[in-house]
This record gives C-alpha cells, structure tokens and sequence, in this order.
C-alpha cells in the first residue's frame, strides 16, 4: 500500500511548478495549500450504507429547528435521481432529497461536471437546485 506522501505525489496537482500547461496555478492571493492533510477519507465498498448515512443526514437538516444554520456540500462527477434506499424503499431519490435540503432553507452547495457530453442532467439538476435557492455549478 502506498504512503500519503506518494500518494500526494500521485493524484494531487503541485502548484508551485510554472511553465506547464495546462497551467497549475491557484487564483492570485489564494491562501490554499496545494493539498489538505488532516482530513478523514473512508473507502466506500458499498453504495448502500453511503446512501443511508446521507439520507439520514439530509433528513436531520430538513427537520432541524432552523435548517437555515445548516449546510450540505456536494461534489458529483453525476448525480442521479437513484432511490437512496434501493428501488423497492419509498424513501425519496438523491435529487429530490438534495432539493428538499435546500427548499428548508439549509444553504446546499452543489458542484457538478458539466462535461458528460450530451447528458445534460447534472446541468439540469443545478439549474433546479438554484432554482430551489441551493448554490449549485456545473
């Protein structure tokens, strides 16, 4: 197994290296470094349990006395309207969960990829999400 120095050295962008292209540069006064340490990754070999805890999650936020103090991030490469408890649950799907997050008045910021072609769901979401008063990009 590698160590997190490799690792680091693997799948993170130095941004202190110049002359590259694409350039690997951070916004001008940026206080970030080039990597976190500290932070708390757990592998995911199930969807299933992933899918409760964020179901759970987002329900305690709606049913809070004040979402409007809470915050839900979000980074998707895609996000689909998959039943967070399997097909046959009635619990509602990731995006409408999402869009109930931010309809409670909970800030849900939400950050897609734009560039999956001609699907145009992930756009379509965020634009919902907005509409919704999230904060969401694509």
């Amino acid at each position: 197994m590698p160590g997190l120095e490799q690792l680091k050295a693997k799948w993170f962008i130095d941004v202190s290296r110049t002359g590259q292209f694409p350039p690997q540069t951070r916004h001008p006064g940026a206080r970030l470094h080039p990597w976190t340490d500290g932070n708390l990754v757990e592998p995911v070999l199930d969807g299933a349990p992933l899918m409760a805890e964020f179901l759970q999650r987002a329900e305690a936020i709606i049913n809070a006395p004040d979402p409007s103090q809470h915050e839900l991030w979000l980074a998707q490469w895609k996000l689909q309207p998959v039943k967070l408890l399997g097909e046959t649950n009635p619990a509602p799907d990731a995006e409408t969960t999402l869009l109930n997050v931010a309809k409670a008045g909970a800030r849900v910021y939400f950050l897609g990829s734009g560039h999956t072609g001609q699907d145009r769901s992930t756009r379509t979401f965020a634009q919902k999400l907005l509409a919704a008063g999230g904060l969401g990009a694509s």
